[in-house]
């Protein structure tokens, strides 16, 4: 599954914990921009809020792509903090 890149941005600014004002500033959209972006997402996502959301760019592989993009890109992740995952339960390193 690909999203076009404004959706993406917008996903991206939701696993940082952005609100739809932040996103929209640091995209350089208006607030009813990004909403729109979002409404896409979620429906293209099957998602019902912006954790679900979250939850299946990760599940999909959505957000770990988009990291990896920026690696490359030679830019920060999005997502430092998530950039090395801890072991499942039970689980040793």
């Amino acid at each position: 599954m690909e999203l076009p890149d404004r959706e993406l941005s917008v996903l991206t600014g939701y696993a940082r914990g952005l609100t739809n004002a932040e996103i929209s500033n640091e995209l350089y959209l208006s607030v009813d921009t990004v909403k729109t972006y979002s409404r896409r997402l979620f429906k293209r996502l099957g998602a019902k809020s912006q954790a679900h959301a979250v939850s299946l760019g990760y599940q999909h592989g959505l957000l770990v792509n988009a990291q990896l993009r920026a690696q490359l890109a030679g830019e920060q992740p999005s997502c430092p903090k998530l950039t090395s995952m801890p072991p499942p339960y039970g689980g040793t390193q």
